[in-house]
């Protein structure tokens, strides 16, 4: 099932066991007051809500343009794909969905950023899928700014090899 970002939880919560999988669909690159870093909190009310369930967040990978009137032609940055899809995998996503290529010209440069992304993660698909490493207390130092939503974190181990991706939520540099 995949569901709009700002379903109410206890519907959610209501259904979920009828489901292996769920996702949800939020396209913030264009429009107003939408910040990337929306993806980590919805992500960790679905894991909240549907505890038994796969979470797969669908990915931005169209412009508004394409799809409503009068919206400026505005695609996701490679940063802004890559930023969303490890803030996903660091929260513990079991799968990506990018949504809207087929809106897209054939041809057009945006195309290659999402392939871009993909094939980074699918370089890395065994420490992906790998089982998780017992957690891992990563610690920042706060440069002029206290922490707003802080570094998210993940690691995966697998054939000998550790992945750690730390991803900054917030909008101010951590050391």
């Amino acid at each position: 099932l995949n569901d709009t970002a700002g379903c109410h939880r206890d519907a959610r919560a209501r259904v979920a066991d009828a489901f292996d999988v769920m996702g949800f669909d939020i396209y913030p690159v264009g429009k107003k007051n939408q910040p990337l870093e929306l993806f980590g909190r919805i992500i960790d009310a679905f894991r909240e809500d549907v505890p038994k369930c796969d979470i797969w967040p669908v990915q931005q990978a169209f412009s508004w343009s394409l799809i409503k009137d009068g919206e400026v032609e505005q695609y996701p940055t490679r940063d802004e794909l890559r930023f969303i899809a490890w803030q996903s995998l660091t929260r513990g996503v079991t799968g990506l969905h990018w949504w809207g290529v087929r809106h897209v010209e054939p041809g057009h440069p945006f195309l290659d950023l999402v392939l871009a992304v993909a094939k980074e993660l699918q370089g890395l698909n065994e420490l992906l899928t790998a089982p998780d490493l017992k957690p891992v207390n990563v610690r920042t130092h706060y440069l002029r700014f206290p922490p707003a939503l802080g570094v998210n974190r993940a690691a995966r181990r697998a054939n000998g090899h550790v992945l750690l991706a730390l991803v900054n939520e917030d909008p101010w540099y951590h050391n």
